[in-house]
């Protein structure tokens, strides 16, 4: 895969800014870009594109399939990780190391399941959009995280 770069004003294609096996896309407070690779998170310079490291390393606290990530208001990298259809966690990394720290929230810890996409607010919750089994959206709390479920209808065979 690429990251592709537009311009912002025009959108018109400018070019390539890196080549990477890119999934989810985070740039992070030290203005580099950090992409998830499967079990993973590559580190790459935020003006050239060019890679640095490997920031995150495979299976790194239990890393299975990111599906989002954020930096947090305290620096460090908090990672929706999904496990298995139906389960998940948020993982967190030291926002300079990438050194696992924590589970920051366990599967199924006030609904958790399948976490998508993390987004902190200036008062500090995070929004963890997750898909699970069933089939309802519902809107929890934990830990001061809010935390949307989006679920699917059960289905029945006939």
């Amino acid at each position: 895969g690429q990251v592709l770069r537009y311009d912002g004003q025009t959108g018109n294609f400018i070019g390539v800014f890196a080549q990477c096996g890119c999934e989810i896309i985070e740039f992070g407070p030290d203005g580099n870009l950090y992409v998830s690779f499967q079990d993973s998170i590559q580190r790459f310079d935020g003006a050239t594109g060019i890679f640095i490291d490997v920031f995150v390393a495979p299976g790194s606290g239990g890393l299975l399939n990111v599906s989002g990530m954020v930096f947090g208001p305290d620096g460090n990298l908090y990672v929706s990780n999904v496990l298995d259809p139906g389960e998940g966690n948020i993982l967190l990394f030291d926002g300079q190391t990438g050194a696992f720290i924590n589970v920051f929230v366990h599967d199924g810890v006030g609904g958790l399941s399948n976490p998508q996409d993390l987004v902190f607010f200036a008062s500090e919750p995070v929004i963890v959009p997750a898909l699970s089994k069933r089939g309802i959206i519902t809107m929890v709390i934990i830990f001061g995280i809010a935390a949307l479920i989006a679920r699917r209808r059960k289905t029945t065979s006939r």
